[in-house]
């Protein structure tokens, strides 16, 4: 048969003894159907800049229109940019990969029939991080000593809003008689004489610290 052919087919043959005598007879060949095998693109938001993906590309794939396991295929894939698809079907990302849409190809072949393959497209999307917009602050205190009223967030914006403690972490390294506190206030050593005092402090969205 013709390669890719599958059913039945037949062919007849002879066989003839030296002194002419012969005989025909028919071969009947069934060669079965693959089963349909299909690969189905995908799509993924990550929520890290790097590390291994939830969900498994061969999720949405069938084989004779049944869920496909990693039993009954074989996976492989090229590694693309920052992405690769292992060998079980889960997808891994390079660490510190920048914001953007990736894509990669992967294909999947039956086991039980090599030849039986089929390609689909994974999109990985890392969405670009929120403008966090820290804004310098000036206080006075009314006393030489103890925490300030208000806090360094009041006038500080994560994509435009409000940020609260719950969505950043704030550093600081106490400075002088100037200490800024975890959660956003300001404490002033005790007995501080009169004058004007700095301190500087950097707030990080947690978010986007756990994409790295």
């Amino acid at each position: 048969p013709n390669d890719g052919f599958t059913g039945e087919d037949t062919f007849d043959y002879t066989i003839c003894d030296t002194m002419g005598n012969c005989d025909t007879a028919t071969v009947t060949v069934t060669i079965p159907a693959y089963d349909v095998i299909d690969a189905v693109d995908d799509a993924y938001e990550a929520t890290t800049a790097g590390g291994t993906l939830d969900g498994n590309v061969l999720d949405n794939d069938t084989l004779d229109g049944a869920s496909v396991t990693i039993s009954e295929v074989v996976i492989t894939s090229t590694p693309t940019g920052p992405l690769t698809v292992n060998s079980d079907g889960t997808i891994t990302v390079a660490a510190d990969t920048a914001p953007g849409t990736y894509t990669i190809d992967y294909t999947i072949c039956e086991i039980a029939a090599p030849s039986n393959c089929d390609t689909a497209t994974a999109t990985v999307t890392i969405p670009a991080y929120d403008v966090i917009d820290a804004v310098d602050d000036a206080y006075e205190a009314t006393t030489a000593g103890g925490t300030l009223d208000g806090n360094v967030l009041d006038n500080d914006t994560l994509d435009g809003a409000s940020v609260t403690i719950s969505e950043v972490v704030i550093t600081s390294t106490p400075t002088g008689p100037l200490t800024v506190n975890s959660d956003g206030t300001i404490t002033v050593a005790a007995d501080t004489a009169p004058g004007t005092y700095t301190i500087d402090y950097t707030i990080c969205e947690i978010a986007a610290l756990q994409r790295l």
